[in-house]
């Protein structure tokens, strides 16, 4: 609704007041919607590519782990490449091991996301809560 009319946006957002002072512009702001949901890739590992953080998994903005797993999927990936280095052969299962660690990550943080957003009732009346509810004990889409 708001993407529709960017001066409407622009009064939205001056009113929830996150700024000490109001957004002035001459002209109001090109607004673009996309979907903030999860997002995984189909191949995160593969011979000479290594996706590490958003490339190979994007969270719920809500589990708020975007930049943690930024990190932690930087490190293993460092140490998947160590090991193609090291060990003559072993580029395969190096990536295979890669890809467990990546697919136990968003297995974990796909079940810790059905509990949060099926435990949260204080906005159950809402649009946006009301479809998270829906998918009690689901796991929800994957856009890939």
């Amino acid at each position: 609704m708001l993407v529709r009319s960017p001066a409407t946006f622009l009064a939205e957002f001056n009113a929830a007041a996150l700024r000490p002072q109001p957004l002035l512009l001459a002209t109001p702001p090109r607004v673009r919607a996309v979907d903030a949901g999860i997002a995984r890739a189909r191949q995160p590992a593969a011979p000479g590519l290594l996706c590490v953080g958003d490339a190979a998994l994007a969270f719920d903005p809500l589990a708020a782990q975007g930049l943690f797993f930024a990190l932690y999927s930087g490190l293993q990936a460092e140490r998947t490449l160590a090991r193609c280095l090291a060990v003559p052969g072993s580029q395969a299962t190096a990536r295979l091991n890669y890809q467990g660690q990546l697919d136990w990550v968003f297995q974990a943080n796909q079940r810790a996301r059905t509990y949060f957003y099926a435990s949260e009732g204080r906005y159950a009346q809402q649009a946006y809560w009301r479809s998270r509810l829906a998918l009690r004990g689901t796991l929800p889409a994957i856009h890939a």
